[in-house]
């Protein structure tokens, strides 16, 4: 009967942690949110007598798959500028470039065209895959955008800033998508 009224409040939890889940549109909270879940998954299977399935579900259902997503998450969730060494992004638009991403659960990483002379094709970049590249600055300040999803997340953000920084899309990305490029 004690057992009983422990698992009723951890029961009702499980739906509510998953719901939020699954709503959940920063992928480091939805981390969060996994990891919840399974730790009441353990807790309810613990309290049930099947330690072994709590012990297993706790190492390798929560642990083990947190690391792992936790690492895919550093990997993917990486916002990647080709910066132009002729207008170097101030600090103060670094952080406001920052704070328009940090919704998305992205991280800013500033390349320098320095590293890379071939700054007006990013396509022939030796070091790194041109699809890594999110987006180009280009000399004249403006951002240029490879991808049309990530350029419409940022313009439904903060649509001032996106248009005060001069954000569109490559045109050569254009081709084929029937869209049109949005110059400014």
């Amino acid at each position: 009967m004690n057992k009983d009224i422990l698992l009723i409040p951890i029961i009702l939890a499980v739906p509510f942690v998953g719901f939020s889940m699954v709503r959940q549109t920063n992928p480091w909270q939805t981390l969060v949110l996994r990891c919840t879940l399974g730790n009441l998954a353990a807790l309810i299977y613990a309290l049930l007598g099947a330690v072994d399935v709590a012990v297993t579900e706790a190492l390798v259902g929560t642990l083990l798959s947190t690391v792992l997503y936790a690492v895919a998450i550093r990997a993917t969730c990486t916002f990647r500028l080709l910066s132009s060494s002729q207008a170097p992004l101030s600090t103060e638009r670094q952080q406001e470039l920052k704070a328009l991403i940090e919704p998305l659960g992205w991280q800013l990483k500033i390349i320098p065209d320095q590293l890379n002379p071939s700054l007006a094709n990013p396509d022939q970049l030796s070091d790194l895959n041109p699809m890594d590249i999110h987006a180009q600055q280009l000399p004249d300040g403006r951002l240029q955008l490879r991808h049309p999803s990530l350029l419409k997340q940022l313009v439904s953000i903060n649509p001032e800033f996106a248009q005060e920084m001069g954000m569109h899309l490559d045109p050569a990305r254009t081709e084929g998508l029937g869209l049109e490029a949005q110059q400014e």
